[in-house]
C-alpha cells in the first residue's frame, strides 16, 4: 500500500539491520509503496519501493501516513487551509472518490488533506462524512454474486418449507429478510463486476 511520510528526514537502509549501510534518504511528502514489515531482535523494518523502482527497508517506528482512497457520502466543500476561516476550493458532491494523502491537527480541530481525480489539491474536516473506497475487481464481484446466490437460495428452500407447516411470522419476515439480503449482494456483485469489466483495457 502506498505511504506518504509525515517525518522531515527518513533513512532507508539496504537490509533490515541496524548496521547496513543507508541507500538514500526519504524526506517529508515523499510518496512510496510500502511492503511486508521484517522482525530482527525486537526491532521492526518496513521494506519500501520508490516510484522509481528503487528498494529499502526503514525502521518500524517511522511516521507515516497511508494513504487511502474514500468516498464522500455528502456533498462536501474542500478548503484551501485547515484553518478557522478557509476559503473553499470546490464542493464535491456525494459520491466522489478522493484520495486522503496526509492528517493536520491544530487549534481549529483535525483536517485531511486531499486530492481529486481534477487535480484539487485541499482539505476536509475530519467530521465530514465518508467511507473507504475499495476498487471494484471482477473477483470481488463473483464473490459478492456466489454469497447473494447462496444466501437467496437458502431463503427459498426455507420459505417454501415454511408453506407444509406451521411457521410463524416473525420466522416468515427473517426468511424473506434472507431473500432480500441475497438479492442484494448478488446485484452489487453484478455491478461490481460490470464497473471492473469497464476499466479493463481494450485488447
Amino acid at each position: 500500500m502506498k505511504a506518504i511520510m509525515v517525518e522531515d528526514v527518513v533513512r532507508v537502509i539496504s537490509e533490515p539491520s541496524d548496521e547496513a549501510l543507508s541507500i538514500f534518504s526519504l524526506k517529508k511528502g515523499d510518496i512510496v509503496e510500502t511492503g511486508k514489515v521484517i522482525r530482527k531482535k525486537k526491532v521492526s523494518w518496513v521494506a519500501v519501493t520508490l516510484p522509481g523502482g528503487q528498494t529499502g527497508y526503514i525502521s518500524g517506528q517511522t511516521r507515516i501516513f497511508v494513504i487511502r482512497q474514500v468516498e464522500l457520502s455528502t456533498e462536501t466543500e474542500v478548503m484551501d487551509a485547515p484553518s478557522d476561516a478557509p476559503k473553499i476550493l470546490k464542493s464535491l458532491p456525494k459520491g466522489t472518490v478522493i484520495s486522503a494523502v496526509g492528517v493536520e491537527k491544530n487549534d481549529s480541530g483535525t483536517w485531511y488533506h486531499v486530492t481529486d481525480n481534477a487535480g484539487t489539491d485541499g482539505y476536509i474536516s475530519s467530521k465530514s462524512k465518508y467511507r473507504m473506497y475499495q476498487e471494484p475487481t471482477m473477483s470481488g464481484g463473483t464473490r459478492l454474486m456466489v454469497t447473494g446466490g447462496i444466501f437467496a437460495a437458502l431463503g427459498i428452500v426455507f420459505l417454501v418449507t415454511s408453506f407444509s407447516q406451521a411457521t410463524s411470522s416473525s420466522s416468515l419476515f427473517l426468511v424473506v429478510g434472507l431473500i432480500g439480503l441475497g438479492v442484494v449482494q448478488f446485484v452489487q456483485g453484478f455491478l461490481q463486476r460490470r464497473k471492473a469489466k469497464q476499466k479493463q483495457p481494450e485488447k
